[in-house]
């Protein structure tokens, strides 16, 4: 999902609220770079065409490195980024808006936790029960770190996940561990 961020100061919750406030804000729109978000470009140049700002495309560290600088001055400015990423687990001191306004109204909340070296191993049935898990943003931007910023391979890290996580690992099968807690 592509969604809007803020300092969390910057006293909007909602698309709607920060276009209605964007004369409060700095005139440029952050956005992770081609390469690394191509939509999150496309919308954050939309998004800056239709206020009359100008976007900046940047690299994941150097995006993380502006918008802690942003804070640290305690500048009001809005992002275009991804969710789940590595990102929104280590920036602090932002939040999502709200989508309240297209094209940021529309959420994914599925994820698919199936890795992609196994998908043709599995019977119909099992695809069947791992496409109705749930694995949450959280979940996952745990896996992306390691990733993206320990430098794991994604097999790797889903194991990785696996074992520090095993009873909710284990839920998926059916298998609960002290469910009366």
């Amino acid at each position: 999902d592509i969604v809007l961020g803020v300092p969390t100061y910057a006293g909007a919750a909602k698309v709607s609220e920060f276009v209605s406030a964007k004369d409060d804000f700095h005139n440029e729109v952050l956005s992770l770079s081609q390469n690394n978000c191509p939509v999150c470009v496309v919308q954050a140049q939309e998004l800056a065409d239709s206020l009359g700002w100008t976007m900046l495309q940047l690299e994941p560290a150097e995006f993380q490195s502006e918008v802690e600088e942003r804070i640290s001055k305690q500048e009001k400015f809005v992002v275009s980024w991804y969710v789940p990423s590595y990102l929104q687990a280590l920036v602090v001191g932002m939040q999502n808006l709200k989508g309240d306004v297209e094209p940021w109204s529309r959420h994914n909340i599925g994820k698919t936790i199936c890795r992609f070296d196994s998908a043709d191993k599995l019977t119909t049935e099992a695809r069947n029960f791992l496409s109705a898990a749930f694995l949450g943003n959280d979940d996952i931007q745990q896996m992306d770190i390691k990733i993206s910023r320990d430098g794991m391979e994604p097999k790797a890290a889903a194991d990785a996940w696996i074992e520090e996580n095993q009873y909710t690992f284990d839920s998926f099968f059916g298998n609960l561990h002290d469910p009366d807690a």
